[in-house]
């Protein structure tokens, strides 16, 4: 594509491998956001990565690394990842599992049920529970499914508790790891 003219460059990383700017390509009325590369597949991206360097379209800006993620983004990114499984006892188990409210609701619903009944809910010997990807994986008895439960519980409790540490400014504390191993 044919450009026209180039403004507001600015590096893109650190390494200066990517420089962000606003590209107007010949045929339309506006600029448009564009990050320029060396190594662009396009030979417009090359060439126009060329001419910034070359310093044909004015001087490059710093590169200004974005902000730390705030306290809730890290919370929101911990709970996401999910939670590691790894189980020596039964292997079929080993996955990545959700730790969302509506993950946790189950997980407390089915682990409740268990401690009053001694049994799951479906009145089943065994239970199929879906990973965070939807796959099913059976946990072959309430004990099995309890560590589970228990060490999904403490994880998002950690994850809570480091929220409120750092929503309160109690320093840098990091969230809790999301690999656990249960028996």
């Amino acid at each position: 594509m044919e450009h026209t003219d180039v403004r507001n460059p600015v590096w893109g990383a650190i390494d200066q491998s990517v420089i962000l700017c606003e590209v107007k390509f010949a045929g339309f009325s506006d600029y448009v956001p564009f990050g320029a590369i060396a190594s662009d597949t396009a030979q417009h991206g090359r060439e126009i990565y060329a001419e910034l360097v070359a310093g044909q379209w004015g001087e490059i800006g710093p590169y200004d690394p974005p902000p730390p993620p705030t306290a809730n983004e890290q919370y929101a990114a911990a709970i996401a990842a999910g939670l590691i499984v790894t189980c020596a006892a039964t292997p079929e188990l080993d996955a990545t599992y959700s730790v969302s409210p509506d993950s946790m609701a189950a997980i407390n619903h089915e682990s409740q049920f268990i401690a009053t009944h001694d049994e799951f809910a479906p009145g089943e010997s065994v239970l199929p529970w879906p990973d965070a990807g939807g796959s099913l994986h059976t946990f072959p008895d309430t004990l099995t499914f309890m560590a589970f439960a228990r060490a999904a519980q403490r994880y998002v409790s950690g994850c809570n508790q480091t929220l409120l540490a750092l929503s309160s400014g109690s320093g840098s504390i990091p969230f809790p790891s999301n690999i656990v191993a249960i028996d």
